[in-house]
């Protein structure tokens, strides 16, 4: 008798049986993939990213690691995008860290971004203007090609097809094209875009890529420098219900493909304002994924959550994104636990 016949027949007969069976099932489905982004932002090619951060980002749980790499361009305006000779990781460097993180138990995730050397005016790669797009987009075209060759060269899992280029990514077809293209040098990999958080319902391509990912930046107010707890879980909760039309429609699980809070007075009213110099704020940073914890920690249909971003000294007198050494590193481990 094959076993699936067995348990149809004593699910016949004890019917509080079937219950519990199908509910050991789905609660032990997989959870969301945890992962955690490095940016590889040292200027020192031989800096051992290993031996500094790799067993503090294990101790949250995590499952993954997303190897952030950054090319520039000069500006807005430019057509070219390539190697910075200080802020750009050569590509040994890439593959060295990707290896590292394999033999150390994740897996990874290579995530290219755009970078400007110059900015100003609110200039960033989500207002590229190129003064000739389809040689900026034969010029982003090499650079993700190369780094989808470097992905598959270096074991990794999956490849960000792009990362927040909002003027860029409304045409379908040239992204069709190039996801195309980055899966013929990385085949049997997934891809993912990085759609900005004010921008993801207009991104035309879901259909090209495996997740569809979304910044995590929400504003969860207005403004306000001292939130409660309930407002900010409110504000997730409306975020939430937003979240999962867009994931229905494009039919593709929901990945966050960055979850970050600057650790600083009012970071919960603009978690995107990179360059902010507020007041330290631990515990407001820390408030702020755990209201996140507590409105998507059951949320199955959650693919991803890669939080923002390990690389930095990190401590109590820190201002940035990094949760090393702050009260925000055991929300993100708790957090990685409820997934």
């Amino acid at each position: 008798m094959f076993p699936a016949t067995r348990v149809g027949i004593a699910c016949c007969l004890l019917p509080v049986a079937c219950l519990l069976l199908f509910f050991l099932s789905t609660s032990s489905a997989v959870g969301a993939e945890r992962a955690v982004a490095l940016g590889l932002f040292s200027e020192d090619p031989s800096w051992d990213y290993r031996a500094t951060f790799f067993r503090e980002i294990q101790r949250t749980g995590a499952t993954h690691i997303a190897i952030v790499v950054p090319w520039y361009q000069s500006d807005v305006a430019a057509t070219r995008i390539g190697r910075h000779p200080r802020f750009t990781a050569p590509d040994d460097t890439v593959l060295r860290v990707l290896r590292e993180a394999k033999e150390d138990g994740f897996r990874t995730i290579l995530f290219p971004i755009v970078r400007l050397e110059k900015e100003g005016g609110g200039d960033w790669r989500g207002t590229l203007r190129p003064t000739d797009a389809g040689a900026w987009r034969r010029s982003y075209a090499a650079f993700l090609e190369r780094m989808a060759a470097l992905a598959a060269q270096g074991g990794a899992e999956t490849v960000v097809l792009g990362s927040e280029l909002a003027t860029m990514d409304v045409d379908p077809a040239p992204w069709r094209a190039l996801a195309a293209n980055v899966r013929r040098r990385f085949p049997g990999g997934s891809l993912v875009y990085s759609a900005n958080w004010d921008h993801y319902d207009q991104v035309g391509f879901w259909d090209a890529v495996d997740r569809a990912g979304v910044t995590g930046y929400f504003e969860l107010t207005a403004g306000e420098r001292a939130p409660t707890m309930d407002r900010l879980v409110e504000s997730w909760r409306e975020t939430w219900v937003r979240l999962m039309r867009f994931a229905h429609r494009t039919g593709k699980p929901l990945a966050f493909t960055e979850l970050g809070y600057l650790s600083q007075d009012g970071t919960n009213a603009w978690p995107w304002k990179e360059g902010a110099d507020e007041a330290i704020d631990l515990e407001e940073q820390r408030m702020c994924f755990e209201a996140f914890r507590r409105v998507w920690a059951a949320e199955r249909r959650l693919g991803a959550a890669w939080i923002w971003n390990w690389f930095g000294w990190g401590g109590v007198s820190s201002k940035e994104y990094t949760p090393r050494g702050k009260p925000a590193e055991a929300e993100v481990a708790r957090l990685f636990a409820a997934l």
